[in-house]
């Protein structure tokens, strides 16, 4: 069977006096063949086709009688009642197709929208695959800002979409715009709306409304499931999508802020954009930043405050990690400031500790130097009580010493600890009548004790108290010295040394 191209071509070739094989070689068919379609006149195939049949063709009529009666019965429903009414054994996606064909989708239509200056500004979240933080890796995300009018866009990467990145976001955006619209379109995500009143009022977030009271904005809230009311930044985080992530391997988190920021200024809002064929960011100067709010004086606090106990070891658990506080504040209770990039932790309104978020998982805690210091200090400082408290144990005579030795002595840790090991070789009663003694005479020193002991311990009788010295090291006094020694052995003076 020839086509109906092959046909003319062949009634062509006729026509300029071909033969049956000039126009078969021609052609690329057979000499008979040829031959066979140069006696006809018209074109003709060779088999009619068959109609198809279909199990559902008897029931045709009875869908178009269901669909008359109501035009919105689905697929199922009507599958149901032919099942059950007409005895109908075909498929259900039998009746799914018919239905498709002659009921065509209804399409929505779309209003184009269009913004003054000023006006609008639109937000919204973004996923951009994975990045490295540290020795792990984590979901990448990035918040996209569009302003209505000139299309200059903001960008910028994120880890997590909670309602701290969220604010700080919105905050660096106008910081880095210059100022602030009149209104900004957000999607339901629940960092920014909670729900709907019984009015269908959209209910924002109290952190964000009070955010946006801050800045002097309103909040305009997309209708359930219309993500073309904020059509532009859709476009926004698609352009972000395949721009600048479309085949970028899998980089530190630092490298990508980095890299995302110079791409946004140097590429994103100087290219020519299809709509307005301007460039973003001359547009914004020309004709839209004048219209801008301008930035309060203070910025806003982003950071969400949680409470927080702090264990044993001055450290409070927080996302995964541990992060530690000065040992004085162990155990207690902090609370704890937290933003995107840093920890701010305080007690009683005083900032005790700040530490850089961590985003990784460390089975270590996370320690600030100054508050290792601080710990061992504390840890020598506990160790030096419980050694005077052992000392102070022994009886009267050792806490009358201690106090003397505080008095007289430079370091009296230092005796505590020599007399707390003659406390191991000697009896209890023999240390506390030495120190007894060497106090009555003033003599506070861990040396004397050893002395009285070690001579008690050799002598069979018990003696006085012997002392090296009539005074206290600290205590001696010395005669100024006299010329007189160095003049007896000078030898006399004479005339003849005189000349």
């Amino acid at each position: 069977m020839i086509t109906y191209h092959q046909f003319h071509h062949i009634k062509s070739l006729q026509q300029h006096g071909h033969s049956a094989g000039q126009i078969a070689s021609q052609v690329g068919i057979s000499e008979k063949t040829a031959r066979l379609w140069m006696g006809r006149e018209h074109y003709q195939s060779a088999r009619p086709a068959k109609p198809q049949t279909s199990k559902l063709d008897p029931y045709k009529d009875r869908i178009a009688e269901l669909l008359a009666q109501f035009s919105g019965y689905t697929a199922q429903q009507i599958f149901q009642k032919l099942h059950e009414q007409d005895n109908y054994e075909g498929s259900y996606t039998l009746v799914k197709e018919y239905l498709r064909k002659i009921r065509p989708r209804k399409s929505r239509v779309y209003d184009h929208l269009i913004f003054a200056s000023g006006e609008v500004a639109q937000v919204d979240f973004g996923e951009c695959g994975l990045t490295e933080v540290g020795n792990t890796r984590r979901k990448l995300y990035v918040f996209v800002m569009v302003l209505g009018y000139s299309r200059l866009m903001f960008i910028e990467f994120i880890l997590r979409q909670n309602l701290e990145c969220f604010l700080s976001c919105h905050r660096h955006a106008f910081e880095a715009i210059g100022g602030v619209p009149a209104t900004v379109i957000v999607d339901r995500a629940k960092c920014a709306i909670l729900g709907d009143d019984r009015f269908g009022e959209p209910i924002p977030n109290p952190r964000y409304d009070d955010f946006r009271r801050h800045y002097g904005f309103k909040i305009r809230a997309c209708a359930k499931r219309s993500p073309h009311q904020k059509g532009r930044v859709e476009s926004g985080v698609g352009f972000v999508k395949i721009n600048f992530m479309n085949g970028r391997p899998v980089e530190p988190f630092v490298q990508v802020r980095e890299a995302g920021t110079m791409w946004c200024d140097q590429t994103a809002n100087r290219r020519i954009h299809r709509t307005t064929k301007r460039r973003p960011i001359e547009f914004y100067e020309e004709a839209e930043k004048a219209a801008m709010q301008p930035l309060p004086i203070l910025p806003y606090d982003c950071s969400i405050v949680q409470d927080k106990r702090v264990d044993k070891q001055a450290c409070f658990h927080f996302d995964g990690n541990r992060y530690s506080v000065p040992p004085k504040y162990a155990p207690g209770k902090v609370s704890v400031h937290s933003l995107p990039d840093r920890l701010l932790v305080y007690c009683d309104a005083i900032l005790i500790a700040r530490h850089l978020r961590c985003y990784e998982k460390r089975a270590e805690p996370i320690i600030d130097p100054e508050h290792r210091i601080q710990l061992n200090l504390r840890r020598k400082e506990s160790q030096d009580r419980k050694l005077v408290q052992r000392f102070l144990a022994l009886g009267q005579a050792a806490l009358t010493y201690y106090q003397g030795l505080q008095q007289r002595s430079i370091n009296e840790l230092s005796h505590v600890r020599k007399l707390l090991a003659l406390a191991e070789y000697h009896d209890r009663a023999s240390l506390l009548n030495a120190l007894e003694d060497a106090a009555s005479h003033h003599a506070f020193s861990a040396e004397y004790i050893a002395s009285i002991l070690q001579f008690r311990t050799n002598s069979k009788e018990t003696s006085p108290l012997q002392l090296f010295r009539n005074k206290h090291l600290l205590d001696l006094d010395f005669t100024d010295p006299g010329l007189d020694v160095y003049e007896r052995k000078m030898p006399p003076i004479t005339n003849k040394n005189k000349e």
